[in-house]
């Protein structure tokens, strides 16, 4: 498998999108029809080398836009479900600027993120 040079040096972060674009929406699909709130916890979440500035590159970004594609589709089936997301970051920079991302954002996805590391807070 051939790397693309956007993730040369940060593999770990290819695999974590790959991830992100696959298993959460069919799981958080089959959980909404089900359950009322679905909860998404990142625990080392960055964002570390985003190239937009929308962070549709990183991890928040992919994982944000999961949930608010599940939100849509599952209202059209009929179901309102409450997605939270909770982001943690232990890298004081990073979780500066994760938080005044999501701070921005105006999306049907509650948001928060703490700052550690997340086995400790």
């Amino acid at each position: 498998m051939e790397i693309r040079a956007e993730y040369k040096g940060r593999e770990q972060a290819l695999i974590k999108h790959q991830l992100l674009e696959s298993y959460p929406y069919k799981l958080f699909m089959i959980v909404g029809q089900h359950q009322p709130t679905i909860s998404y916890v990142d625990c080392f979440a960055g964002p570390w080398q985003e190239a937009s500035e929308d962070m549709s590159d990183t991890s928040i970004g992919r994982s944000l836009s999961t949930m608010q594609n599940c939100h849509k589709t599952l209202l059209g089936m009929g179901h309102n479900v409450r997605f939270r997301a909770l982001f943690v970051e232990k890298d004081a920079t990073a979780h500066h600027r994760l938080r005044e991302y999501l701070e921005s954002l105006d999306i049907p996805v509650e948001t928060e993120s703490l700052h550690g590391q997340f086995f400790s807070v």
